[in-house]
């Protein structure tokens, strides 16, 4: 699944700058060990574009990343991995939407 998935995201990529562009919303759900969930925690409050949303059973830490592509997406997922005492990171949902490209 993790392959298809990875596949999926050579779809979408960057447009020209004052056109349309994607927008990425996902949910995951970040396991931990236990005795490690506020060093995890403590590390993820510094990933530009994730939100801790709550944490669940004491090692499950329930997170949103936005971004702009879903290579920016992958990054994230890729730096949360890995961080010491995360032990799996799985995807619950994922939004695409388009937004108006900044005129910058």
């Amino acid at each position: 699944m993790v392959a298809a998935t990875r596949r999926s995201f050579s779809m979408f990529h960057e447009t020209e700058r004052g056109k349309n562009i994607l927008m990425v919303g996902s949910g995951l759900l970040i396991s931990t060990l236990p005795e490690k969930l506020e060093q995890v925690k403590n590390e993820l409050s510094l990933i530009k574009g994730l939100e801790i949303h709550g944490i669940i059973d004491d090692y499950k830490i329930i997170v949103v990343i936005e971004s702009e592509t879903a290579r920016d997406e992958i990054t994230i997922s890729k730096k949360i991995e890995k961080i010491d005492g995360v032990v799996g990171v799985n995807l619950v949902y994922r939004h695409f939407d388009e937004d108006e490209a900044r005129d910058t």
